[in-house]
């Protein structure tokens, strides 16, 4: 997925050419339209590597000790931490030390924030990404205005209210979401707190906001809820448009939190390693 925090005309026609090879080359989703969060497809769980990665920062840029690479990867994590997303660093250990102090900056950095990031293996995130799509809630209507909340799901599965009133201990977290102490409480709310869709809607729609958290409810009565989403094509490219949609109001909204224990965002390092020495990387031409 394709970050636009580089500006390449501000580089020489040569870089230029080799950037816009490298985008060509990859064909990447644009984080424009597109989430950056892992994808499940039955059991497989699909995790998005961000770029420019160090291959373009370095081979195609020309990045030598004038700070590209750190301020690229900064960037990327502030991004990622305001669109609470996962930002998969890819880093070739054959230039581990030449951006040895961008990675320790970036270490730093995603240390400091609060709420905080979640920095975990591939593994770790597939996992926890599985799970928490299978945390189950189970709503009791006690009467019109007053509903019943139970979440069962993973350590350190966290539930977020929005301009909703609750019986539960909250601590203030992000976005005017208060983040629950508790698995279990009662909402007070006007119109359901949750996202209502039609019986023909796309299941691939209700697969996409699930995944990223929201509480989805099959209805034929849109005027039960604050947000209700009838029938209608849906494609990768409507995402983020959907996301500014659902999060630029001011509704009453339950969810999940993406990642476990409050955190904002994500941050995992991969190493794509296709060769570990120059006689490994020879011998595959010989199909060794």
């Amino acid at each position: 997925i394709w970050w636009n925090v580089v500006e390449p005309q501000s580089f020489s026609a040569a870089a230029r050419i080799a950037y816009e090879r490298a985008f060509a080359f990859y064909q990447p989703w644009l984080a424009d339209e597109q989430v950056s969060t892992p994808r499940l497809y039955n059991q497989l769980v699909e995790i998005p590597v961000s770029l420019p990665d160090d291959e373009i920062l370095v081979d195609r840029l020309g990045s030598n000790g004038d700070g590209l690479v750190e301020r690229t990867w900064l960037q990327m994590l502030t991004e990622t931490y305001q669109r609470e997303e996962l930002f998969t660093l890819q880093l070739h250990p054959e230039r581990i030390a030449h951006c040895a102090a961008a990675l320790l900056a970036l270490l730093a950095q995603a240390r400091a924030f609060d709420p905080p990031i979640w920095i975990a293996q591939l593994a770790e995130i597939a996992a926890w990404w599985q799970a928490r799509y299978a945390a189950m809630v189970k709503v009791v209507n006690i009467h019109d205005d007053l509903l019943q909340l139970i979440v069962s799901g993973p350590a350190g599965t966290t539930l977020l209210l929005r301009s909703v009133e609750t019986d539960a201990a909250t601590v203030a977290w992000h976005n005017g979401y208060q983040l629950s102490k508790e698995l279990s409480c009662k909402i007070y709310a006007h119109k359901r707190p949750f996202i209502g869709v039609s019986p023909d809607v796309s299941p691939v729609l209700i697969s996409f906001l699930k995944q990223q958290g929201f509480i989805v409810e099959t209805s034929s009565k849109p005027e039960e809820y604050s947000f209700y989403y009838t029938a209608g094509s849906f494609s990768r490219q409507d995402e983020r448009r959907l996301l500014a949609q659902i999060e630029a109001a001011d509704f009453p909204l339950v969810r999940l939190g993406r990642w476990p224990n409050g955190a904002r965002s994500a941050l995992s390092v991969t190493g794509d390693i296709d060769a570990l020495t120059l006689w490994d990387y020879g011998l595959r031409f010989l199909g060794k």
